[in-house]
């Protein structure tokens, strides 16, 4: 399962500067205000449509995006998390192998992109029929083609700009992302109903492509790194030890939910129980919005720190921020409960909580709050074939779930499920990172405070 040190991943001896507290202080707050605007985006986008769609075509219009979801998993291949990984730690020590990786990253994207488009295009009309049931959400299906391609060649970029640290920028794409998209979405759904939803949600994905395509480029010129498309031997090794089992990670775990998500549709045979489940999941977009930040900006200095403090205050350093994302998920998840009411009715009327998803959503996000906290010890160690074992067991245990509650329960027994899935991946996610921390190679190092 594990793999060894190889020279594409082996870190020279040297000395290193680990990002101080007020460092940290700032990427925490541009990153605050990069997920605040990202979450208001899309509650307002999602309310807007709902409220201007009803509950039927606002169902039609998830499960498209989810399915488009789906896809950009694959289409993905993990390139976000490697490109966040290695530019953090080759972006001062090997400009040059950075400029390989991230040029390889870059056409890796573009065929993805291009191969996962036009496998919807061509199996829109059978997942409609197979998946859903349902022959009218052919056409919702093939008009998402635009938002997974665009979003998938951002994939790589949105990765390499945390691994720069550069939050504050990713704050200003977020908030040109928030004027495009809610104007795009409230005109285009009042003029084209729900057709016009999914074309705005693709027009907000090409202007987001490009204003972080532009961001990109000038910080990389800034920094000295010139993307190049010939790449060494080892370079490549990157792309199987840790791009690939990443890919694979996210190919089965996006699979999976679209799974459930369909299983949702055809047993209960009723897309109001997916808009549902979709207007509850805004409970767990809150709830997991301060341990996301922290994730995203600690992401940087795990990486960095990994192999170059002693392990036994890595350990410390990993648990205690997993701890602390628990305590400020629970705490969140308190105060979220009591307005499940009022943010279920922002959605419309018709959005009611019926059996109980509101309890299974808080729940479930909790969980999951503490789960992406504890993975980082993979991404740190470059273990991620570790990953799939634990996506492995996750998707197991939420495709059972599913098959088990959804009949009977509906919305509220997929998101049962969900609690399921994650309760068994938080306890994998600890030990396996107790195991991979405690096992961990060291590599010598001086460090500065």
């Amino acid at each position: 399962m594990t793999t060894s040190n190889t020279p594409s991943d082996t870190l020279p001896e040297r000395t290193t500067s680990i990002p101080d507290v007020g460092v940290l202080g700032r990427w925490v707050g541009w990153a605050a205000a990069c997920s605040i605007l990202l979450q208001i985006t899309t509650i307002t986008c999602a309310v807007i449509a709902a409220r201007l769609l009803g509950i039927a075509d606002f169902g039609r219009f998830s499960i498209a995006q989810s399915t488009a979801v789906m896809f950009l998993g694959v289409a993905g291949s993990g390139l976000g998390i490697t490109a966040t990984r290695y530019t953090a730690r080759l972006e001062k020590t090997d400009p040059r192998r950075l400029g390989a990786i991230l040029g390889v990253a870059h056409l890796v994207a573009l065929v993805a992109a291009v191969v996962a488009g036009a496998l919807l295009l061509l199996f829109s009309r059978s997942i409609a029929i197979h998946a859903y049931g349902r022959l009218d959400l052919e056409p919702c299906l093939r008009l998402t083609t635009p938002y997974l391609f665009f979003s998938a060649l951002n994939a790589y970029q949105m990765g390499a700009l945390v691994g720069l640290g550069a939050f504050r920028q990713m704050a200003t794409v977020t908030a040109l992302q928030f004027f495009v998209g809610v104007a795009l979405t409230t005109s285009l759904t009042v003029s084209a109903g729900v057709n016009g939803a999914i074309i705005g949600a693709s027009g907000a994905a090409l202007a987001n492509w490009l204003h972080c395509h532009r961001v990109l480029a000038t910080m990389l010129r800034s920094r000295g790194i010139r993307l190049t498309y010939s790449t060494s031997s080892h370079d490549l090794r990157v792309l199987w030890e840790f791009a690939l089992p990443a890919a694979v990670s996210s190919v089965l775990g996006t699979a999976c939910m679209w799974l459930v998500g369909a299983m949702l549709v055809k047993q209960t045979n009723n897309v109001n129980e997916a808009a549902i489940f979709v207007a509850a999941g805004t409970l767990r977009q809150v709830i997991v919005f301060a341990p996301a930040i922290v994730q995203k900006v600690f992401a940087v200095p795990l990486s960095q720190m990994f192999g170059r403090i002693n392990q036994a205050d890595y350990r410390r350093f990993h648990f205690r921020q997993a701890a602390w994302n628990l305590l400020a998920a629970a705490a969140i998840a308190g105060v979220v409960w009591t307005g499940r009411g009022l943010v279920m009715r922002l959605f419309g009327r018709q959005f009611s909580d019926d059996g109980n998803v509101c309890a299974f959503v808080v729940v479930f996000a909790v969980l999951e709050a503490y789960a992406i906290s504890a993975y980082q010890a993979i991404p740190a160690t470059g273990r991620m074939w570790w990953q799939v074992a634990v996506i492995v067991l996750w998707c197991g245990i939420l495709t059972s779930g599913a098959k088990e509650f959804v009949t009977a329960g509906g919305a509220s027994g997929l998101a049962k499920a969900y609690c399921l899935a994650w309760l068994s991946s938080a306890v994998a996610y600890t030990l396996v990172s107790k195991y991979l921390l405690r096992n961990a190679p060291v590599v010598p190092a001086v460090v500065n405070a």
